[in-house]
């Protein structure tokens, strides 16, 4: 979806965010220079939401070998302290938020629905999953169910949507067992998606999830040869780094 023309700026934005090599300002540049290019609603509320996510990315592998001790003993509220750029991070998920909301606006027959719908909702259902991380208690209570919810509406259209598939297998993946955390589960769902997978990023998350999932089973072996392919695409990605630390020092 979105302007071929102007899809590998885009894209490079992306690989940027995921590599991790530019500061917060030097990624703030560059989507600058990006955003002027892109004509349709999608890709915008998309480099959005990128920017977001870029802020919201660990400053290093310590904190983010912190953020995950926490996350796993379900410490949700200490979790905003691993986040230098909150604020920055919520700005711009509820600026592609604001985007995707009127362009679903626009579509007025159900009937008619295409995969450009589903990549709007898919998208919206990622925004407010990860705001729910960023966001007070009363906004994860109040719109938490609307992320599986939104992103199964996306399958129903589109039933080859990666993103909308990821979402629901990260809710088995990432969280503790007490809030449905399930890594064979995760396990289960990613080999769903894996004949899916249509790019680098799709793959990185493929097998950073499936990293993590063996982590948390305690497979060493498995777990840090799917980290390596990980690492093969986005080399210097924090998330990652931290990951492989954990497992090959056994202190996940």
């Amino acid at each position: 979806m979105g302007s071929n023309l102007f899809s590998l700026s885009l894209d490079q934005f992306i690989q940027a965010v995921y590599l991790q090599e530019k500061d917060d300002d030097g990624l703030f540049k560059l989507y600058n220079e990006v955003k002027p290019t892109l004509q349709s609603s999608y890709d915008k509320a998309l480099l959005d939401y990128y920017m977001a996510r870029a802020y919201q990315s660990f400053d290093s592998v310590d904190v983010a070998i912190n953020h995950n001790k926490s996350m796993r003993k379900g410490r949700f509220v200490s979790l905003f302290d691993f986040y230098s750029a909150r604020k920055e991070a919520i700005k711009f998920y509820e600026m592609a938020l604001a985007t995707i909301e009127g362009q679903l606006a626009s579509y007025s027959k159900k009937s008619n629905l295409t995969n450009s719908y589903s990549d709007l909702v898919a998208l919206k259902s990622d925004c407010i999953s990860q705001l729910c991380l960023l966001k007070s208690l009363s906004y994860t209570v109040g719109n938490g169910l609307s992320v599986a919810r939104l992103a199964k509406e996306a399958l129903s259209i589109n039933d080859k949507n990666i993103r909308a598939k990821m979402l629901i297998a990260s809710s088995k993946i990432y969280p503790p067992k007490i809030y449905g955390g399930d890594p064979n589960g995760g396990i289960e769902l990613l080999n769903q998606i894996s004949s899916d997978v249509k790019n680098d990023e799709d793959l990185f998350n493929l097998y950073s999830g499936y990293g993590y999932c063996y982590a948390r089973l305690e497979n060493k072996e498995k777990a840090l040869s799917y980290i390596q392919k990980a690492l093969d695409i986005y080399p210097t990605n924090v998330f990652v780094c931290a990951l492989k630390k954990m497992v090959e020092e056994d202190s996940f």
